[in-house]
């Protein structure tokens, strides 16, 4: 398995993957320590502060439609043994009761995959934007200790290789985890706005939602429990 670079600061580790991907190796794992420009859902940046576990690991040839959720079950996993309870909610968040602890971001450029994945680890959540700290908690908020940011990073790729080589049944872990399926959901993307009854989730990941115009299948949009 290949080695992790180690930056101080970036805009975003995945931009910085990606704009160096002929150097890099597959598996391969860039952290920083900050980030000045982290990369959210709906194109949301942000500052990342200094203590937390902002990673991407740079894949190729690798199906992406399962990989968020994937590397969701691989980042739960690892949370839940330092004794954190958390849980996933579709597509790419992990919650601590109704707190974002974690999130996953994959980009896809050709053949070049960069998973980014963003952890509150050891800061408090009076660190993060002001229009996120409620929402939000941390490793150091939920346990009371720092982690080592280096080995949870290596991890959670291990798992990844794990959860990848399981198919189907890496795809029943996630749905275990899920707090999003059996409630009622609001997914709002560029086109639509869908509310109902989260059922499941597909082979390729995809939310089937009941709704009053009947079963609707979601590939992708901001999901928000109701």
């Amino acid at each position: 398995m290949n080695g992790m670079l180690e930056l101080d600061e970036v805009e975003s580790t995945n931009s910085y993957v990606m704009e160096h991907a002929s150097d890099m190796k597959e598996w391969e794992i860039t952290i920083a320590r900050r980030q000045t420009g982290g990369r959210g859902r709906k194109g949301h940046t942000w500052k990342s502060p200094e203590g937390g576990l902002w990673m991407t690991v740079f894949l190729k040839d690798t199906d992406a439609s399962l990989l968020p959720l994937s590397a969701g079950v691989a980042v739960a996993e690892s949370i839940m043994d330092l004794g954190i309870r958390t849980c996933l909610k579709w597509p790419n968040d992990l919650l601590v009761g109704n707190k974002k602890i974690a999130g996953i971001l994959v980009e896809k450029k050709g053949t070049n995959i960069a998973l980014g994945i963003g952890i509150n680890a050891n800061f408090h959540t009076d660190e993060l934007p002001t229009d996120i700290r409620e929402r939000s908690t941390t490793i150091l908020d939920e346990t009371g200790h720092s982690v080592d940011i280096r080995q949870l990073a290596t991890d959670i790729r291990n798992r990844l290789v794990e959860v990848l080589a399981m198919h189907d049944m890496g795809l029943s872990i996630w749905k275990d985890l899920s707090c999003t399926l059996g409630r009622r959901v609001e997914i709002t993307s560029a086109s639509r706005k869908i509310k109902g009854l989260a059922l499941d989730v597909d082979k390729n990941g995809a939310l089937l939602v009941r709704t009053e115009k009947g079963i609707i299948r979601v590939l992708a949009g901001d999901c928000r429990h109701i």
